[in-house]
């Protein structure tokens, strides 16, 4: 009788404890969420599907900017990485803007410090876009953030 007692507690105390356990792992589970699932606006990124400036930005990377810098924004190509690239420029979109449109003629009209630092660093020469609207830039800078934080989110 000793020992189906013995028995009898160790069913009902492994029972318990698988109970607890999948509980457990049912409310940990709750809160977990697929890169699906997880909103992109929560911290200041826009939404890539809804938000037209993401979209152009993406096109017009693709187009003018792809060849030269990485598309996952962390590593370097021909080009530097772009990710936390508004960071580097301390926010500054106008200087930044300058910058892409025509690297050197920027250069030499402001002696800027850090333009010229970043072309001493790198042996090519970036190409000038003389063609996009300072919209059409900002956009491009929009998506590259945006990307990037998407990027580290996940």
């Amino acid at each position: 009788m000793n020992n189906n007692f013995r028995l009898l507690l160790f069913l009902v105390t492994l029972l318990l404890v698988l109970l607890i356990s999948g509980f457990s792992f049912i409310l940990v589970n709750q809160h977990i969420t697929t890169k699906e699932e997880e909103p992109w606006g929560w911290c200041g990124t826009p939404d890539p599907p809804d938000n037209p400036t993401y979209d152009l930005g993406e096109a017009l990377f693709k187009v003018n900017c792809a060849s030269c810098h990485n598309k996952n924004m962390n590593v370097d190509m021909t080009g530097p990485a772009l990710g936390g690239v508004l960071e580097r420029w301390n926010g500054d979109t106008m200087r930044l803007t300058n910058f892409i449109r025509n690297t050197q003629a920027y250069i030499a009209t402001t002696s800027d410090p850090y333009a010229t630092t970043l072309c001493n660093e790198w042996e090519s020469v970036m190409q000038n876009f003389p063609n996009l609207t300072d919209e059409e830039i900002k956009a491009i800078i929009e998506y590259t953030e945006s990307y990037y934080v998407y990027q580290l989110m996940y």
